[in-house]
C-alpha cells in the first residue's frame, strides 16, 4: 500500500455540515473511490482517513467558507495537510451544478477545481485575530437588535394609535435614559406589560453593548492594535469604532499588494459586463465585505460634515457627477487612501 501512494499527490474536496463532512479523494489522474461522509468530524479524524487509506501521499484539501469557521484548517495544517479556505463563488459552477446539486456533487466539484489548479485561498486571520473580529462583530449586532427592538416599540405605539411625544417632534436617533424612564412609566399606567418587556430587552440590550464598546476600548490598547488605532483615529471622519472595524476586518493592509485590490475587497468597484466592442459598468459590486464598506460610508459622511477639505472635494463631486450617492462614494475612496497610507506608515515604521 505504502509503495502505491508514496509521494504521489492527494487532492481532496470537504463538503463541510454542522455534524458531518463528505469527502471526495483524487489522485493527479483518477478517482479514488466514492464520496465518502465522516460523522463527526475533525482535522484528527481526516488526517486518520486519510493517512490510513492512501499512506505516504501529499494531501491537499479545501473546503468552503461559511458557518464553519476557519478552525478545521487551522487543525489540519498543524497536522501537516495543506488546506485552504475559498468563498463559495469562486468555486467554478456549470448551470447543470447549479439546477442538480447535493453535498456528494459540491465535494466533487472541489475535489477536481483543487486538482485543476481553478482555486485561490481567501486569507485565514489567526486565532486571535479572529477573536478580536468576532467581539467588534458583537458590538455591531448587538446594536442593530437595539434598533429593532425600537422599531417594535414604535410600531407597538402605532398599533395601539398612540404616539411618543418628542420634544423635537421627531424620534432621535438616541434615547436617553429618562425617555426611556418616562415611557415605562406611561406604559405602567396604561397597564402595558408588552411595553413594559420591549423596554427592559432594551434596557439590558443597552448594558451589553456599553460592556462591550468597554472591551472593544480595551482591545484598542493592545500593542499589536495601539499605534494603527490611534493613527487612524486622528483622520477627520473615523471614530474609535469605525477605526477597530477597520482594524480587525482588513487585519493586516500587506496582504493587499495594491491600492485597487484593497478598494476591490471593500467594494468600491462598478460591476462590469464587457464584450467584443461594448463595455457595460453598473452598480458597485455587491461582492465586498459589508462591515467595512457601511463603516466606511458611514466615516465619509461624518468627514463630509466635519472637514472642510472632505466637504470641498464633496460639492466638487457632485456638482461634476450630478448625484450624491456618486459624490458620496468618491470620498470614501479617499478616505480609503488616507486609512491605507496611514497603516503602511505603522507597517514601515516596524520594519
Amino acid at each position: 500500500m505504502k509503495s502505491i501512494f508514496k509521494g504521489k499527490q492527494i487532492y481532496v474536496g470537504i463538503d463541510i455540515h454542522k455534524k458531518s463532512c463528505d469527502l471526495k479523494v483524487l489522485s493527479s489522474n483518477l478517482s479514488l473511490g466514492n464520496v465518502v461522509k465522516l460523522s463527526p468530524y475533525n482535522g484528527d479524524i481526516i488526517f486518520k482517513y486519510l493517512t490510513k487509506h492512501f499512506p505516504g501521499a501529499t494531501y491537499h484539501c479545501v473546503y468552503e467558507a461559511g458557518f464553519s469557521g476557519f478552525w478545521l484548517q487551522r487543525q489540519l495544517t498543524q497536522l501537516g495537510i495543506d488546506c485552504i479556505v475559498v468563498n463559495a463563488s469562486d468555486v467554478p459552477t456549470s448551470n447543470k451544478d447549479a439546477v442538480y446539486k447535493n453535498d456528494k456533487i459540491d465535494a466533487i466539484k472541489l475535489s477536481k477545481s483543487l486538482r485543476a489548479d481553478q482555486l485561490k485561498g481567501i486569507y485565514i486571520p489567526t486565532k486571535e485575530e479572529e477573536l478580536a473580529r468576532s467581539l467588534v462583530r458583537q458590538r455591531i449586532k448587538l446594536n442593530q437588535t437595539i434598533k429593532r427592538y425600537k422599531n417594535r416599540i414604535m410600531s407597538h405605539y402605532n398599533f395601539q394609535g398612540l404616539s411618543i411625544d418628542w420634544n423635537e417632534g421627531h424620534m432621535p436617533k438616541y434615547w436617553s435614559r429618562n425617555k426611556i424612564q418616562q415611557l415605562e412609566q406611561d406604559a405602567l399606567q396604561r397597564d402595558d406589560l408588552a411595553m413594559v418587556a420591549y423596554l427592559d430587552a432594551i434596557k439590558s440590550l443597552r448594558e451589553q453593548e456599553l460592556k462591550s464598546l468597554r472591551r472593544i476600548r480595551q482591545l484598542s490598547q493592545r500593542s499589536q492594535y495601539k499605534e494603527v488605532f490611534e493613527r487612524l483615529i486622528k483622520i477627520k471622519g473615523v471614530g474609535s469604532i469605525t477605526a477597530m472595524i477597520f482594524i480587525t476586518e482588513l487585519i493586516n493592509m500587506g496582504r493587499f499588494k495594491t491600492f485597487d485590490k484593497l478598494q476591490s475587497f471593500v467594494g468600491l468597484i462598478p460591476s462590469q459586463h464587457a464584450s467584443s466592442e461594448t463595455d457595460n459598468r453598473g452598480h458597485l459590486t455587491k461582492r465586498c465585505n459589508g462591515i467595512v464598506k457601511i463603516a466606511l460610508n458611514q466615516c465619509a459622511w461624518s468627514a463630509v460634515r466635519f472637514n472642510s477639505e472632505m466637504s470641498a472635494y464633496y460639492e466638487e463631486q457632485k456638482k461634476r457627477l450630478r448625484k450624491s450617492q456618486f459624490a458620496i462614494i468618491k470620498v470614501m475612496v479617499k478616505l480609503l487612501r488616507k486609512i491605507r497610507y496611514e497603516w503602511h506608515q505603522v507597517e514601515i515604521s516596524k520594519v
